[in-house]
């Protein structure tokens, strides 16, 4: 259901039968219902992305019965979009038949549904430094009535002392009382435990995430299964376009940090820099650091400050260079916040003309200023909004947008001219003496993909850069649509 917050002229112009579009061009055509706003017909969309309760979906308005449509997982990250016709040149449309997002939550037990919710609100709005990872082990399942779960890692991360003599694990309505046993300062669970893993379906080589809550000895559990989502996005870990999210909580903005969901960091954290700018559509910018180590981004305190962002703002993060991100922000009310700004950037815009600069360059962008600055842009008009469903998310996050039909890029967008701060200071493209860039080409032969790890040598002109790289150093290669990690092999014939 489209959002009550839009105007009814707004919502009233858009025809009956509309289309919503993913990335990679595939159409499903759906039918608008006028007199309650709500878009229906999606039953052949929702099986085909295999859509799950607390599943996120953000929908942008086009125009002319057109939306961009992209789906966010239970790890709150863009799932990848595969194919389902192959050959054609035109976009595939499908029509759908059948349900609304609402009528079609899927065969799931109630059990499934509480696991996709802990995991959700997790992913959402956890930070993880009063949280522990437990990897279930085999030694974990057995029936006994001392079984050793926490490490002294684990005792002291959760703050557990030899006076608690139990402790409460809840999952959302699922809750176990677990009694403690301690023996020379470490922590036995009696059979309970055994009852909550038989209950949670647990198996070996699942993640039990067990986070402290607000109330006394209570503590609250996530599940993230083996085999679960571990293929999901594996044809596009290579890509460089796929976004994640957050939901601030009271201790996120108190504090100016949050945890990065671990699925978008699996793919952007080895990347990531130690300093990170965060690109806003408005044009600002604001400097904050990332800590590899609990993968938290903080120093987001003026950023909350200057917004007035609090508790249920929608956070979306998107990556644009090892050094930059992109922040889009959504009201509890569902609406976003950049809304009556006419000089909007999106993502794209960001990622289509950023700049990389040698050091020289670079060290331009020293001086920028630490909170943000702001950038003036043509006329570009949007409405944009979010609609959000506390019952099952999946069914009622919208992202609504009315373009102009101007194409501004993103340098006339700043009068010709690219802000100091917006330049990339790392990576540094590597120059010769006369400024051109040093590379070299590669024509394929059958060696090179016959799949047997033949690879490619490189030219003797790149000496220099490669001079230090040993058997085993990882180099990232980059390209129009995203990167791909490689292995150093055969040193003295690179």
């Amino acid at each position: 259901m489209l959002p009550p917050q839009l105007s009814s002229n707004f919502l009233q112009n858009i025809p009956e039968n509309v289309y919503l579009r993913v990335r990679n061009g595939d159409a499903w055509c759906a039918y608008y219902r006028r007199h309650d706003a709500c878009l229906v017909r999606l039953g052949a969309m929702i099986n085909f992305y295999r859509l799950k309760p607390y599943n996120v979906i953000l929908i942008k308005y086009k125009g002319d019965g057109n939306f961009n449509m992209e789906i966010f997982n239970n790890d709150n990250i863009e799932i990848y979009y595969p194919r389902r016709m192959i050959g054609l040149k035109k976009p595939r449309l499908t029509l759908t038949t059948g349900s609304t997002l609402e009528e079609s939550r899927g065969d799931f037990s109630n059990i499934e549904v509480e696991k996709m919710a802990a995991r959700f609100f997790y992913n959402a709005s956890s930070n993880s430094r009063l949280s522990y990872d437990v990897i279930i082990q085999n030694e974990h399942l057995q029936n006994s009535n001392l079984l050793q779960v926490l490490s002294d890692e684990a005792i002291s991360k959760l703050r557990l002392h030899d006076e608690m003599t139990w402790i409460q694990l809840r999952l959302q309505e699922s809750k176990r009382v677990i009694n403690l046993i301690w023996q020379n300062g470490q922590v036995f669970f009696n059979e309970e435990w055994i009852k909550f893993t038989k209950t949670l379906n647990l198996k070996e080589g699942d993640i039990c995430v067990i986070s402290r809550s607000m109330q006394f000895q209570n503590f609250n559990v996530a599940i993230f299964e083996k085999n679960e989502g571990s293929t999901e996005n594996e044809e596009g870990s290579g890509r460089s376009d796929f976004k994640c999210f957050k939901i601030l909580s009271a201790d996120i903005v108190a504090k100016g940090e949050m945890e990065i969901p671990r699925q978008f960091i699996k793919f952007y954290g080895p990347m990531l820099s130690k300093k990170v700018n965060i690109l806003l559509p408005d044009g600002s910018t604001f400097k904050a650091n990332f800590c590899k180590v609990n993968n938290l981004l903080f120093g987001l305190k003026n950023l909350f400050s200057k917004y007035g962002l609090g508790e249920s703002f929608f956070l979306f993060l998107g990556y644009v260079s090892p050094s930059n991100l992109y922040l889009s922000v959504y009201s509890p009310f569902c609406l976003d916040i950049f809304n009556d700004n006419p000089n909007k950037m999106s993502l794209k815009d960001i990622r289509k003309h950023f700049v990389l600069v040698p050091n020289d360059a670079a060290d331009s962008t020293a001086e920028s200023s630490e909170d943000s600055s702001e950038t003036s842009s043509a006329n570009m008009p949007h409405l944009e909004t979010l609609v959000t469903s506390y019952e099952y998310l999946y069914d009622s996050i919208s992202y609504v947008s009315v373009h102009s039909s101007q194409e501004d890029s993103f340098h006339s967008l700043h009068n010709n001219s690219v802000p100091n701060n917006m330049l990339e200071a790392t990576p540094t493209l590597a120059v010769d003496n006369t400024g051109h860039v040093i590379s070299f080409t590669v024509t394929l032969t059958s060696s090179h993909v016959d799949q047997k790890g033949h690879g490619v040598y490189f030219a003797r002109h790149m000496l220099r850069i490669y001079s230090t790289w040993k058997n085993g150093t990882k180099v990232t290669l980059l390209y129009d649509q995203g990167f791909w990690n490689v292995v150093v092999h055969r040193k003295k014939k690179l």
